[in-house]
Parts: structure tokens; sequence; C-alpha cells
């Protein structure tokens, strides 16, 4: 199973979903009966929690499976909008079907009939190759393994064969200069392909431009101190190769500029003239002619006058990241009982008072490890149901810290999960996790790999550093804090992160 899942996964993410809005995701498993994992999505983390959350058990139905299918991708029609949709159903099993072979060809000819293409993939020696080509719409889109290992290339193989991404054909960049900068002649690279007059906008074209963009740069005089925007607006426009046209707003930067300042000379006071004294006339002498007496130059006075430079910085928010679902992972071992645990309910506490919890907005649940796990808060918006739940904890033995983060992916991949918000896992920990060895950084992987950022924080002098930041994935997602006194500080700084990344 791990290698089926392990491919599956690998399929999604080949498909770069985040570059393709058009591809949409659900996952399906049967085995007696049909359930579906994942409703159709394009929030890749979404799809790996479901396919991650697939355990063998029970028979074989793959009739019922396939008619599951169907009923998810139904569903999806409702919300595809205007335009054409190409549905495909990859449908793979092991195994001979419970009831044989005739209702999984009825249930893949309704398929068909619906306009859905169906790839096919059979594993292993008792796998119904016969029925399982039946299944698929073309020979060429039967596939066949050997063993599971070899499941990662198969998908490869299908990727290629029925998914097309969507490729960018043209790409427009369009800037309106604020009426306080002045667009510098000829310094931008490249150069703009339409300028408006007086250059107050500026536009750049690329045909089929590269997986990794652009980059555009151009210089500006700055007429006016302060601090204000480079550009009113600025926004791309993009053409793909499904004819396609959308439109997306680029953070506009802002300029500081300050005006210059002269530094006063100082001109030092006269000095005092002696008074000559009387002396007695000398005898005369022959008169020499005078000769001419160069005349001074003059002395040039270097006064040195500070240069303010503008200071260009891009300090716009990603609105995505303003939405979040966050589940708050607490050690609640014995080793916590007492005032660490009361401290990190408060910092936890404040921590929810910082987030929006408006309508439409961030989400928090919460979850309480030690010999076991408990999943004591679902996602919700209800802060005073949040706290409450955060207040309701106590301290057991033992720390499991996979069982924990197992309840925090479930939460987050499972139904309640499904949303636009930005997944978040915060785990705090005070000691070394003594359940099953190595189990705590597979399942931190598996958060992870679900594209969840997990963040984790180590409390006190007890923790296994090196694990905490393995199970982080670095250090740029752990945080020390040497006692429980630290904790408010470090909860409120996550908040601010997780706002403005």
């Amino acid at each position: 199973m791990d290698d089926t899942t392990s491919a599956a996964t690998q399929l999604v993410r080949r498909l770069k979903m985040g570059d393709n809005p058009h591809i949409q995701v659900g996952v399906v498993e049967f085995n007696d009966t049909a359930r579906t994992r994942t409703p159709l999505t394009n929030i890749q983390s979404r799809v790996i929690g479901g396919i991650n959350g697939i355990a063998a058990n029970g028979g074989t139905a793959i009739d019922r499976g396939i008619d599951q299918g169907v009923r998810v991708l139904a569903a999806g029609r409702d919300n595809a909008g205007e335009g054409p949709i190409e549905e495909f159903m990859i449908v793979l099993s092991d195994g001979e079907n419970n009831r044989g072979c005739s209702p999984v060809s009825a249930s893949a000819n309704r398929a068909k009939g619906q306009g859905i293409v169906l790839a096919s993939v059979c594993v292993g020696p008792e796998c119904d190759h016969q029925c399982m080509r039946r299944v698929a719409t073309t020979p060429a889109l039967f596939y066949e393994a050997e063993h599971s290992d070899q499941l990662d290339g198969v998908f490869q193989r299908i990727r290629r064969d029925i998914v097309k991404p969507t490729q960018l054909r043209r790409l427009r960049i369009e800037e309106e200069l604020d009426s306080a900068v002045r667009y510098v002649p000829d310094s931008s690279s490249p150069a703009p392909v339409d300028r408006g007059e007086a250059d107050a906008t500026l536009a750049w074209e690329r045909r089929s431009p590269p997986e990794e963009g652009i980059t555009v740069t151009y210089a500006v005089e700055v007429l006016v101190p302060g601090f204000r925007p480079a550009s009113l607006t600025s926004r791309a426009r993009i053409w793909d190769s499904e004819q396609r046209q959308a439109e997306h707003a680029l953070p506009v930067p802002f300029l500081l500029a300050l005006e210059p300042r002269h530094l006063a000379t100082v001109t030092p006071p006269p000095t005092a003239t002696p008074i000559p004294t009387p002396t007695s006339p000398p005898p005369p002498t022959a008169t020499v002619a005078p000769t001419a007496t160069a005349v001074p130059s003059a002395t040039p006075v270097i006064v040195r006058v500070p240069i303010y430079l503008p200071f260009l910085a891009h300090e716009a928010c990603d609105p995505l990241r303003q939405r979040a679902d966050i589940v708050l992972v607490l050690d609640t071992s014995s080793s916590m009982a007492g005032a660490k645990l009361e401290d990190a309910k408060t910092a936890a506490i404040g921590f929810v008072s910082l987030l929006d919890l408006e309508p439409g907005r961030d989400r928090v649940a919460v979850v309480r490890f030690d010999g076991t796990a408990q999943l004591i808060q679902r996602l919700t918006r209800d802060r005073e149901a949040i706290e409450a739940g955060l207040r309701s904890v106590g301290a057991r033995s033992g720390t499991h810290i996979d069982t924990g983060l197992a309840y925090a992916l479930d939460e987050l991949t499972g139904a309640r999960g499904a949303s636009a918000n930005v997944p978040v896992a915060v785990l705090l920990t005070d000691g070394i996790h003594n359940g099953a060895p190595g189990a705590d950084l597979e399942t931190a992987e598996r958060v992870r790999d679900a594209d969840i950022a997990l963040y984790v924080i180590g409390l006190g002098t007890d923790v296994d550093e090196g694990a905490l930041v393995a199970m982080a994935g670095g250090t740029d997602r752990y945080v020390h804090a040497p006692d429980s006194s630290h904790l408010a500080r470090i909860y409120r700084d996550m908040a601010r992160d997780l706002e403005c990344p």
C-alpha cells in the first residue's frame, strides 16, 4: 500500500495543480464498499491528504469504486463554469472483483457513456487482467505493473498519455506610475513595448514565457519626498494554450525618499588687528620700482551634503496566507503538569486572540497528546469554544508525538479541512517521543508531504532538538523556548508570521 500511495502522491505533485488551475483531482477508495476520500479540488494538499488516508481493508468492489468516481466527477460539473471539460478516471486494483467482471464492465460502460475517459492499472499476479482491460477506454490506456514498486513509472506514463497541462502562451505586465515619480528613460530591462503619455504607463510583453517567469527592472526619479507607492496599479495579463485569459494584481513596491539637508558652513570671527607703534622716520633710501604681485586665487570650500536615496521594499502580504486553518497540538504529558501547562494554555489563548476568526477567515482546532491523543476541538471560528477546549486539557503520562500529529493531519485533510485556507499545525512539546521508534519523524513527514506548514516549539532542556528540527523540516519553523515564560512571545511572533510570512 505504501508504494501505491507514494506513487499516487508523486503523480499529483507532477500535475502542478497550482500552475494549472483548471486541473481538479478527487480520490475514491474501494474495498467491499466505496467512499470518497477527497471531492474534486485544485488544492494539492487536500488531494495528498486523501491519498495518505487510504488503508488496505476488506474485499474488492471495483464496480462500486467506478460508480463512486462517476458521482465525484458529476458533482464537479456543477462548479465547472463554462467551456469544455475533459474527465479522466484512473482505476487501480490488484485483485478480482467480488461479484465477477460483469458488474465492472457495466459500471465502466456507464462511465464511458458520460464521456469519461478511463485508464486502468492492474497490479500483481492476482489482478484480473482481462477484466481490467475492459475497463480501459482504449487498449493503450490499460497498464500493468508486476510489482507495486513499478507504479511510479506507470503513473508517469498515464500523466503523459492523458493529461495536457496548460501552458502560458503570452504574458503582459502593465504598470501605471504614481505622479510623484518619473520614469528614467532607457533604464528598463527589458525595454517596454508600450509607453503612455509622459511615460505615465509602461507595458512589457513576452510570448511563451519560461516556467520560472520573467524579471522586469527599471529606474524612477522621485519628485516628491515621502513614503509612497512606486505605481498606482501593477498587473499581469496571461493567455494560455486553452485560449483562456486571466488577470492578476501584482504587489506594488513602495518608495521612501527623504528631503536632502545642506550643512551650514561656519565663518570664523575676524582676528583683532594690532595698532602700530610710532617709529623714527628712517633715512631716505633709493626707491625700487615695485614688481607685480600675483592675485590670489579663490580657495574652494568643500561642503559635505548627505544624499538620501530612495528605499524600495516589497512588503505586501499574500492574501491567501492571511487565511489559515490552524491545529494547535499540545503536549499534555505528566512533565507538563503545573506552571508549564498553565503557561502553555495562556500563551495559546493569546495566540488565538491575534487571529481573525470572522466568517471566511481563520479557523482553529485543538489536539492534546500524551500516551494517547484526542481532538479536543474541531476546526471552528468559535473563539469561546476554542478557549474552553484549551482550558480543559490536563496532564497525563506518556509522550506519543506521532498520535498528536496524526490527529492534526486527519483534521486538516479530512472533510472539515477542505477549504481554501492554508493548513498549519503548531506542535508544542517539552519532552522526547516515547512511542514507537521513528513514528514521530514519519508522521511529521506525512504532515509536511500533505503541504501542511508544521511549526514546532521545543520547551525546556529535556527536548531532542535534533529530532524536533527534523520534524519541522528545518530550523526556519523550529523555535526553542528555554522555559514556559517565553511561550507568549513565541506564539505572538508566530501569529504575525502566519499573517504576513
